[in-house]
């Protein structure tokens, strides 16, 4: 919070659109701004964004609004549902979630980073030893591509990385982590 009270993300577009209109005695309404903080929150607590990477998207929302919309209109866009201000907020909102999405990585599970000790806490009674093991296990069932999709996928890749670094559709490594995952559950199950 900021001394006025205001989210860093709402400062940051006062300060914005003050700059882009140093002329203009109007500044955008606190309470406005508050309000389109508050929908910006529900919308980050609905697409599963964690806590912490709230404010960071609302930044870069109100970045992209105020890009899209005049000063005079974020009101319009937060209090009529039915405007097209509205609809580029929520077009702002969208865009924003796919680039944390596309910008957030998972942990690698390939141990570089992680300590020796993790590897041997149980969990659900499964070590990541005996995970690596069943991958590589002929009784699991794997196949190759579904073997190097896994391995890929636990170093962080992404759908559409492998799907280049393998040479195959993005619908079809889709296809095969489903497969291989829905293999390595049943072997861990019977167990």
């Amino acid at each position: 919070m900021s001394p006025l009270g205001l989210p860093l993300a709402a400062c940051a577009a006062v300060i914005t659109g003050g700059i882009a209109a140093a002329t203009s005695d109007e500044l955008v309404d606190s309470a406005t701004i508050q309000s389109i903080d508050k929908y910006c929150a529900v919308s980050w607590h609905r697409a599963n964004i964690p806590r912490q990477d709230w404010d960071d998207c609302s930044q870069q929302a109100f970045v992209r609004i105020l890009t899209r919309v005049s000063r005079e209109r974020l009101a319009e866009a937060i209090e009529n549902r039915r405007s097209k201000h509205r609809r580029e907020l929520n077009r702002c909102i969208w865009a924003t979630t796919q680039w944390w999405r596309r910008s957030y990585r998972h942990r690698s599970l390939t141990g570089d980073d992680v300590p020796d000790s993790a590897f041997t806490a149980r969990v659900s009674g499964v070590t990541v030893p005996d995970v690596r093991e069943a991958i590589q296990s002929e009784a699991v069932g794997l196949t190759a591509i579904q073997r190097r999709v896994i391995d890929l996928w636990a170093k962080g890749h992404s759908t559409t990385e492998m799907a280049s670094e393998l040479g195959v559709a993005s619908r079809r490594i889709s296809d095969e982590k489903y497969k291989a995952i829905s293999k390595l559950r049943a072997r861990f199950q019977t167990c």
